[in-house]
C-alpha cells in the first residue's frame, strides 16, 4: 500500500501487458459524489477522473500525474495512474534534507507546481488542493509531480462556495466564498512559505506580509517581494497567476547561475513548463557541467527578401521563417539577446549587400 485517505487506498501495480509499475487509487463511492460530463464521454462520470482527464487532455504535462485507465464499479471506482520511480512524498524530502535545502532547490520545486496549477487552470480544472502532501519529488532529479485532484471542480468565473484544502483563502473565511485564480494564488503563496521557512504562516505573519514589511532569515529579498505578493488578503491586491513566472525572483542569479525566462506560446503562458529554466536546472542539480562557460545552439532561416523602387525609398522586408534559440548555463542574461542582435544585423547587412548588386 503506498497512500490511504478517509475515501481512498492507492495501491502499488504491474500492468501485465508491458510490466509497467504504475499506483491503483481505488476510491469509495459517496452518497453525494459529483458526476460531471466531458467531451467524448456521454455518460456522466465521477468528477475525479473527468477532471484527471481534463488535465491529461493535450500535450503531456510531465509536472500532473498521468491517468492510464479507470474503470467504474457498483460502489467504488479504480483509477491506473502513473507511478514515478523513485520518488517520495515532498514532505518527507523536506524532513531528510533540512541542512541540504536550499533556496536554488526551493525554487526548482516551485518553478513545477506552479507549471502544473497554471496547465490544470489553463485546461479549466481548478485542483483546489495544491499542498506539499499532494507533491511526489524524485530524490535524485527533484522533479515534481501533482497528484490527487479529488478535492477539485471545474474552472468557472463565478466564485465557490466550498473550500476543501488546508490552503483555504481569507476571503473564503470572510464571505464565504472565493474565485478560482486567486484562491490557486494564495495556495501557491502557502506553498512557498512552508517551502522556505517550514512552516505554516501565523497571523502576525499575515498581517506583516499584508504591509509588505514580512522578513525571514536566510530568504533573498526576491523570495521574500514574491511571498508578499502572493499572500496579500484582498485577491485584487494578489499578483495574478500568469504573471508569477516572470517574478524577478525565477530570474535571479544563483551561485552564478541565472535562470532565463519562460517562453511564450501564443501569447499566452502556456510556456510555464518553462522547457529552457528547466533543463538549465536539470543540467546544474546533476553536476553535468561545471565550466563556466555557455553553450549556444542557433538554427533559424531567413525567407525570400522582397525589394521595391518607390520615389528613392528603398523597403526592405525581412521575415525570419524559423529560429530556435537555446541557451545552456549562460552567466548572463543579456547574453541571448545579443545572440538576437546579432543575428537580425547578420540578416540586414545581408540584405543591404543584395540590393546594392541588385541596383
Amino acid at each position: 500500500m503506498l497512500r490511504q485517505g478517509r475515501f481512498a487506498t492507492v495501491y502499488e501495480g504491474r500492468r501485465l501487458e508491458d510490466g509497467l509499475e504504475v499506483a491503483v487509487k481505488i476510491s469509495r463511492k459517496q452518497r453525494n459524489m459529483e458526476y460531471i460530463t466531458i467531451p467524448g464521454h456521454p455518460a456522466p462520470i465521477p468528477i475525479e477522473v473527468g477532471l484527471l482527464i481534463l488535465v491529461n487532455k493535450g500535450p503531456n504535462t510531465p509536472e500532473i500525474i498521468q491517468l492510464l485507465d479507470w474503470q467504474d464499479q457498483l460502489d467504488r471506482y479504480i483509477m491506473v495512474l502513473e507511478r514515478p520511480l523513485p520518488c517520495e512524498d515532498l514532505m518527507d524530502f523536506l524532513d531528510r534534507h533540512k541542512d541540504t535545502f536550499s533556496e536554488d532547490i526551493a525554487k526548482f520545486i516551485m518553478l513545477q507546481t506552479l507549471c502544473a496549477a497554471y496547465t490544470c487552470c489553463v485546461r479549466g480544472v481548478l485542483h483546489c488542493d495544491i499542498k506539499m502532501e499532494n507533491l511526489l519529488i524524485n530524490p535524485e532529479t527533484f522533479e515534481v509531480k501533482l497528484i490527487d485532484i479529488g478535492c477539485g471542480d471545474l474552472l468557472k468565473e463565478s466564485a465557490y462556495d466550498r473550500f476543501c484544502d488546508d490552503y483555504c483563502p481569507p476571503e473564503f473565511k470572510t464571505e464565504g466564498r472565493y474565485h478560482g485564480n486567486p484562491a490557486t494564488v494564495w495556495s501557491l503563496g502557502i506553498f512557498l512559505f512552508r517551502l522556505m521557512c517550514r512552516r505554516f504562516p501565523e497571523s502576525n505573519d499575515l498581517e506583516l506580509i499584508d504591509d509588505n514589511i514580512w522578513l525571514e532569515p536566510g530568504v533573498s529579498e526576491e523570495c521574500f517581494h514574491l511571498i508578499r505578493s502572493l499572500l496579500q488578503q484582498d485577491p485584487s491586491r494578489r499578483i495574478s497567476l500568469e504573471k508569477i513566472i516572470f517574478h524577478r525572483w525565477f530570474k535571479m542569479k544563483t551561485h552564478g547561475q541565472l535562470l532565463p525566462p519562460a517562453r511564450r506560446e501564443n501569447g499566452v503562458l502556456t510556456a510555464l513548463k518553462c522547457t529552457t529554466a528547466i533543463k538549465v536546472h536539470h543540467q546544474r542539480m546533476r553536476g553535468l557541467r561545471e565550466s563556466e562557460g555557455g553553450r549556444i545552439v542557433l538554427r533559424w532561416r531567413p525567407s525570400s527578401l522582397s525589394v521595391t523602387r518607390k520615389a528613392a525609398r528603398i523597403r526592405v522586408r525581412l521575415s525570419i521563417w524559423r529560429m530556435r534559440l537555446l541557451c545552456l548555463y549562460t552567466r548572463d542574461m543579456l547574453k541571448w539577446k545579443i545572440v538576437f542582435r546579432s543575428l537580425i544585423l547578420v540578416a540586414l547587412k545581408s540584405s543591404c549587400l543584395h540590393i546594392r548588386k541588385t541596383f
